[in-house]
């Protein structure tokens, strides 16, 4: 097989970062005796990386974020109020005084007989 079709095999399976650096690493492994598993895990190594990069990157346009928003700039204390579960949610009053613990999505409804027992 030439260069050039090896090349156009590898465009049309969409593995650029072989492409880009089959030959050189073939060099390497070559001047450093590495058997071909070896540099096959070089080289899937390598398109590995370069796909986790593109895929940030890509995820980071896609979020439209400013290119000065860190975890370090994120006011938290907007949030403490929203993910703070409230305590009154959780408990339900039972007769004698005492509190049943009921999930959270549940405790916002009350039981209706007509509707199955939980409704609005």
């Amino acid at each position: 097989m030439n260069t050039a079709t090896l090349e156009l095999r590898l465009k049309a399976l969409h593995l650029p970062g072989f492409l880009t650096h089959y030959a050189a690493l073939a060099e390497q492994a070559g001047r450093a005796g590495w058997d071909p598993v070896h540099y096959l895990d070089e080289l899937v190594a390598l398109e590995a990386e370069e796909r986790g990069e593109q895929r940030i990157a890509r995820l980071l346009r896609a979020a439209r974020l400013p290119r000065d928003k860190t975890l370090a700039t994120l006011d938290s204390a907007r949030f403490t109020g929203r993910t703070q579960p409230d305590p009154s949610l959780a408990t339900r009053g039972v007769s004698g005084g005492g509190h049943e613990r009921v999930p959270l999505w549940q405790s916002r409804y009350r039981q209706d007989p007509h509707h199955g027992g939980v409704g609005v």
